[in-house]
C-alpha cells in the first residue's frame, strides 16, 4: 500500500507541472449552504443557527460548490456523542457506543449497482472527505470518556493551506468500548485524508480512506440468569451466549479525483460570470475485507440452530477488491458568493464503470461488471427556489438497475417553505442475499425478482414557530428480508409504509423544549418499526456568571419508542432479522446532560439512562442485547485554531 501511495503521489504532483498557473486566492465569508439535499433543504429552506467561523468545506467531486462549515455551538448533537445519537432520528444498536445498529425510522439504502448487502457498522466509517477552505491552519479535537478507561471517544480534524495552492486535509476517528457486558468489546478506527492541489482551471484531489471494524460478538445475554440480584450489580459477570466470535470489517481506499474547466476565469476566486463547462474524472481502487468466526462452538447451541454446520468452529469470509473509472462532463454558472464559491445551477452527465474481484469463500474467484450512465442537475437561482435531480441506469452484470431522485423547494415567505421529492430505485438483490456460505457450507442459493422502492415526501416549515412537518409514503414490490430464523426470504407483493415527523420547538427566556414525535405504519410484518417514538428535550441555555464569558446548557434528554418486536442479531451472516418471542414494552430513556462553552473550548458531562436508577426493567434495542445500564461520560471539543 505504501508503495501505491508513492506512486499516486507522484502521478498527483506531475499534474502540477501540467497545469502551473497561480493559485486563486480562496476567501472566506459568511454564505449560507449544505452538502447533502436532505441538509441543503434543511439549512436553505430553514430556519438553522449559524456559527461564526470563517471556514467552508466541500467535497472533491464537486469543487465548485462550497458549504460553511458549522461544528462550534452546544447543540444537542454535541452532547450526544454517540453517532446513532447524531442522526434526525436515531438508531437502534446492540446497546454499547460502536455496536452493530440498525434505522428505527424507515428510510431506503441508497444503491448503485452491486452491493455485498453488509451494512450495520456504516456509521462508524468514513465514506468522504471534507476538504476545508482555510485561511489559517485549523485543527479541532474530541475525546469523551466513560466511566473506565477502555471507554473512549476520540475524533479529529485538520487542515492547512500551504503555498503553490496545495491543502491537506485529514480527519481521523477511533471508538474504543469495552461494553457493559462480557465480550462486547467495539474497537472502530476510521482515517481519512487528502492532498488537493488547485490552480485557476484545475483541481485534483488525491484521497485515502481506511475503515477498520473490529467486534467482539456476545450473542446476547442469558435470559435465566438476567434477573439474579448480585449479577444484576455486576453485568460484566452475566452469561453470554457466545464466548470467542469475532466479527472484522476492513475497507480501503484511495482515489484521484480531477477537474478542468474549459474556460478561463478572471476573479480571484475562480468563478465564471458566464456559464463554464469542466471535464471531471475520478479513479479509484478500494479493497473490502468482511469476516466472521467462532472458533469454539457446541452441538447443542440455541442461539446459532440451523446455522451450526460444523461444531469444530463457524467462519463466513468475502473479500472484494474493486476498480472503479469515472468520466464526466459538466456545464455551470456559479453565484455571486460575496467570497464562497457557490453554483447557481449546474447539469453533469457521465459514465462509470466499476468492476469487482470478487472473493466468497468457498466460490472460485469471479469478476462482476457494472457500467452506468449518470446524470445530475441541480438550479439554485435564489433563496427562494431550488430544484436538484439525479440519477443512473445499469448495464452489463446489475442491466436494468436504476435510480432517480428528485426535489423541489420553495420558500413562500411569511407562508413557510415547503419541499417534495419523489426518489425511485430498482436493485439487484445484494450479495448475501443471494447466496450465503458457513464454514464454506451454502445457505442458500437464490434468484429473487429485483424489488422496486418508490419514496414519496414533503416537508413544511413555519420558521417563526419553530413547526416542522415531514410526510412520507414508502412503496416497495417484492422487498427482500430476514426471517426468524435469520433465513432471507422475498414478500410476493407489494409493502407500503405511512411515516409522519413532527417537530416543535418551544422557548420560554433562557429555557428550551425541543420535540421530535415520528409516527409510521407498515402495511405487512416483514418490515417492522416502532409506530410511535419521540425525542424530547428539556433544558437551560444562556451566558452565566458576571463576565458572560461561559455558555452553559443543561438539562434532560427523552427518547421512547411504542411497544414493538425488535429485530434478532445475527452476527455470523451479520443481519439484523425478525423474532417474535419478545415484545419491547414503551421504557422511557431519560438522560441527564451538562455542557458547556468558553471561547473555542467546549465541554459535557452526561449520565445516561438514569430511568435504570428507579425501575428494574430493562430496555432492549434488540433482542438479548440490553442497553447500558446508568453510564456517567464526560467530553471535551478543543479548536485550536480556524
Amino acid at each position: 500500500m505504501i508503495r501505491f501511495l508513492l506512486s499516486f503521489s507522484l502521478l498527483f504532483l506531475s499534474i502540477t507541472f501540467l497545469f502551473s498557473q497561480q493559485p486563486d486566492d480562496f476567501r472566506s465569508n459568511s454564505g449560507r449552504r449544505s452538502d447533502t439535499i436532505p441538509d441543503r433543504l434543511s439549512n436553505e429552506l430553514t430556519h438553522e443557527i449559524m456559527d461564526t467561523s470563517h471556514i467552508f468545506y466541500f467535497y472533491a467531486d464537486n469543487p465548485y460548490d462550497q458549504f460553511p462549515f458549522n461544528d462550534t455551538l452546544l447543540d444537542t448533537r454535541f452532547s450526544q456523542y454517540d453517532p446513532i445519537r447524531q442522526q434526525d432520528v436515531d438508531y437502534f444498536s446492540l446497546g454499547n457506543l460502536g455496536s452493530a445498529h440498525h434505522p428505527i425510522y424507515y428510510d431506503a439504502y441508497d444503491r448503485e449497482g452491486f452491493d455485498i448487502g453488509l451494512h450495520q457498522f456504516d456509521l462508524y466509517k468514513a465514506r468522504k472527505l471534507k476538504y476545508y477552505v482555510v485561511e489559517t491552519p485549523y485543527s479541532e479535537a474530541f475525546y469523551s470518556q466513560g466511566a473506565n478507561q477502555e471507554d473512549s471517544y476520540f475524533k479529529g480534524n485538520f487542515s492547512r493551506q500551504f503555498s503553490d495552492g496545495i491543502n491537506f486535509s485529514l480527519n481521523y476517528s477511533r471508538i474504543n468500548n469495552i461494553g457493559s457486558y462480557d465480550r462486547a468489546k467495539a474497537r472502530n478506527t476510521s482515517l481519512a485524508m487528502g492532498i488537493w492541489l488547485h490552480r485557476s482551471r484545475y483541481d485534483g484531489f488525491l484521497t485515502y480512506i481506511n475503515n477498520v471494524i473490529q467486534q467482539q460478538d456476545n450473542g446476547g445475554i442469558v435470559a435465566d440468569t438476567f434477573f439474579n440480584l448480585d449479577l444484576y450489580q455486576q453485568r460484566i459477570s452475566i452469561p453470554t451466549q457466545l464466548e470467542t466470535a469475532n466479527t472484522r470489517h476492513a475497507d480501503e481506499s484511495i482515489t484521484f479525483t480531477q477537474h478542468l474547466k474549459l474556460r478561463k476565469t478572471n476573479d480571484s476566486l475562480g468563478v465564471a460570470a458566464k456559464r463554464n463547462f469542466r471535464l471531471n474524472h475520478t479513479v479509484q481502487w478500494q479493497t473490502l475485507d468482511y469476516k466472521f468466526d467462532d472458533e469454539m462452538v457446541t452441538d447443542d447451541s440455541t442461539y446459532y440452530r440451523q446455522q451450526l454446520v460444523d461444531s469444530r468452529g463457524l467462519r463466513q469470509y468475502i473479500g472484494a477488491n474493486n476498480l472503479s473509472n469515472y468520466f464526466g462532463l459538466a456545464t455551470f454558472k456559479s453565484k455571486d458568493g460575496s467570497g464562497i464559491i457557490q453554483n447557481r445551477d449546474n447539469f453533469e452527465v457521465g459514465i462509470k464503470h466499476r468492476i469487482y474481484f470478487l472473493v466468497h469463500e468457498p466460490e472460485d474467484r469471479r469478476n462482476v461488471n457494472n457500467l452506468m450512465l449518470m446524470g445530475k442537475f441541480s438550479f439554485v437561482p435564489n433563496n427562494k427556489f431550488l430544484i436538484q435531480a439525479d440519477g443512473h441506469f445499469c448495464f452489463w452484470d446489475n442491466a436494468g438497475d436504476y435510480k432517480v431522485n428528485g426535489v423541489l423547494g420553495l420558500n413562500l415567505g411569511n407562508a413557510g417553505k415547503l419541499a417534495v421529492s419523489l426518489k425511485q430505485q430498482r436493485y439487484a438483490p445484494a450479495l448475501v442475499q443471494n447466496r450465503t456460505y458457513i464454514s464454506q457450507v451454502q445457505m442458500w442459493d437464490n434468484d429473487f425478482t429485483k424489488p422496486i422502492e418508490t419514496k414519496l415526501a414533503a416537508s413544511y416549515t413555519i420558521p417563526f414557530v419553530n413547526v416542522k412537518v415531514d410526510g412520507s409514503y414508502h412503496l416497495i414490490n417484492n422487498p427482500i428480508y430476514f426471517d426468524t430464523l435469520a433465513t432471507v426470504q422475498q414478500y410476493d407483493g407489494a409493502v407500503s409504509l405511512v411515516q409522519l415527523l413532527f417537530k416543535k420547538n418551544f422557548t420560554f427566556g433562557k429555557w428550551h423544549l425541543d420535540n421530535t414525535v415520528v409516527l409510521q405504519n407498515s402495511s405487512e410484518d416483514v418490515i417492522r418499526v416502532p409506530n410511535f417514538y419521540t425525542m424530547n428535550s428539556f433544558y437551560f441555555e444562556g451566558l452565566v456568571f458576571k463576565k458572560k464569558v461561559l455558555l452553559l446548557r443543561t438539562g434532560l434528554d427523552l427518547r421512547m419508542a411504542s411497544d414493538f418486536y425488535v429485530p434478532n442479531y445475527s452476527a455470523v451472516i451479520g443481519q439484523f432479522h425478525l423474532q417474535d418471542d419478545f415484545n419491547q414494552q414503551l421504557y422511557p430513556i431519560v438522560d441527564f446532560a451538562l455542557s458547556f462553552k468558553v471561547t473555542r473550548f467546549r465541554g459535557f458531562f452526561r449520565l445516561d439512562n438514569i430511568t435504570s436508577y428507579v425501575t428494574d426493567r430493562i430496555y432492549y434495542g434488540a433482542h438479548w442485547q440490553p442497553l447500558y445500564e446508568h453510564n456517567f461520560r464526560v467530553g471535551i471539543t478543543w479548536r485550536f485554531s480556524g
